[in-house]
């Protein structure tokens, strides 16, 4: 539709803007969906902004993008809530919003193995998911067969891990934020989806601690900005019962980082927006 009115609308000088993931184009490959999205946008004379959200600047593109691309600061919108600082209870880490393994569902599994000590709390819709491990279900022959059994392996550590609890249903707002400030720590992996979270920095925004896994993400560049402290260290993944004296050291030494509010942010936006 828009490539059959793009001569109207440059007739009546009119131009559109929208969001668009980039990340996948940035950090992975490119050929993708958000790479065909780039190139369609670009050919269009009526496209003002491609505005994207990620710590990647915009001489990262390609010189046919650099004149539509916008990049964005993230932002957040959540209730500051301070800690408690009575540490007596068994420590919880929550993994928020949908159980996926592209969202670190498989890391936490193995935490959860390391750390009996530690309550690991799954908040969000638990998808069915064929198989945890898609890049080994490609491998040729034996691929599929050694992927089913991984997967089978880690959802029966899940169904017999006593330190493993599970709320599987949609949030409200409200509900959210509530698991946010009531686990001791939130966990979020950096290392497998290019893209942004919003629920790191929501939850450095309450001032509840993150662990996170360094990777190649707009999730693990922001959170080593706005929350080093919480880096899930190589030592701590594979060594038992580390997780529960991280927690608690962060939980001395809450997040105390200010980031953008959806004011400052749309302050900033609407200057680029109008910005020709």
């Amino acid at each position: 539709m828009l490539a059959e009115m793009d001569d109207k609308l440059s007739d009546l000088n009119i131009k559109w803007s929208t969001f668009s993931h980039v990340s996948t184009h940035l950090r992975k490959n490119k050929f993708n969906n958000e790479t065909n999205f780039l190139e369609f946008a670009a050919t269009l004379k009526s496209t003002h902004k491609v505005f994207y959200w990620d710590t990647i600047s915009e001489n990262s593109f390609e010189d046919r993008f650099a004149n539509i691309v916008c990049q964005i600061p993230e932002y957040v919108f959540a209730p500051y809530r301070s800690l408690e600082t009575n540490l007596q209870h068994n420590l919880t880490i929550g993994f928020l919003g949908v159980q996926s393994p592209r969202r670190g569902i498989v890391c936490l599994t193995w935490l959860g193995l390391l750390n009996p000590n530690v309550t690991i709390v799954c908040f969000g819709e638990h998808k069915i998911y064929e198989s945890y491990f898609p890049r080994i279900k490609h491998m040729y022959l034996i691929g599929s067969l050694i992927s089913k059994i991984l997967t089978k392996l880690v959802k029966t550590f899940q169904n017999y891990l006593n330190n493993w609890v599970r709320v599987d249903k949609y949030f409200t707002s409200e509900e959210f934020y509530g698991a946010q400030s009531e686990c001791d720590a939130v966990f979020s992996a950096g290392h497998i989806s290019p893209y942004s979270s919003a629920v790191s920095l929501s939850t450095i925004a309450m001032g509840t601690p993150v662990i996170w896994t360094r990777g190649n993400s707009a999730n693990s560049d922001q959170m080593e900005i706005a929350y080093p402290a919480g880096e899930l260290l190589c030592y701590e993944f594979v060594i038992p019962y580390l997780l529960k004296r991280k927690i608690e050291k962060l939980r001395k030494n809450p997040p105390s980082e200010q980031l953008y509010s959806f004011v400052e942010f749309s302050s900033k936006f609407t200057k680029q927006f109008a910005n020709d």
